[in-house]
C-alpha cells in the first residue's frame, strides 16, 4: 500500500470532544470512565496518561443520548377532582377550646 493510499485517521483532544458534545471536560471524563464514550490512550505515560478520541465514537455517542420529546396522553393527564366530604368518623375538636378548658383545670387546683 502507497502512502497516498492510506485512509486518513484524525483523533481529537479531549478538550475538541467536549467542546463538540458540549459539555466540560470534566463531564467527558465521566462518560469516559463509565464505559459510554471509549477513548484511546496516547503516549507510553503510567502516572498521567493522555487519551484522545474517534470523532465517529463522539458522533454516535451524541446519536445516541438525542431524545425526542412525546406528546403526553390527555386521558391519564387529567387529574381527578378533589372530595370536600369528610370520611372520617372522628369527632371535629376545637383545640383552642380545649386548651382553655386545661388552662382553666390548671388554675382551680
Amino acid at each position: 500500500m502507497i502512502a497516498d493510499e492510506s485512509p486518513t485517521f484524525a483523533l481529537i483532544t479531549p478538550e475538541e470532544a467536549a467542546k463538540r458534545l458540549c459539555v466540560s471536560k470534566k463531564t467527558l471524563l465521566g462518560f469516559v470512565q463509565d464505559g459510554s464514550i471509549p477513548k484511546i490512550p496516547i503516549g507510553r505515560g503510567k502516572k498521567r496518561e493522555r487519551c484522545a478520541f474517534d470523532p465517529a465514537d463522539i458522533e454516535a455517542f451524541a446519536r445516541s443520548r438525542k431524545q425526542f420529546e412525546t406528546p403526553k396522553c390527555q386521558s391519564s393527564n387529567a387529574k381527578a377532582k378533589r372530595s370536600t366530604a369528610t370520611t372520617s368518623s372522628s369527632p371535629v375538636v376545637d383545640l383552642r377550646a380545649e386548651l382553655a378548658r386545661r388552662t382553666a383545670a390548671k388554675q382551680k387546683k
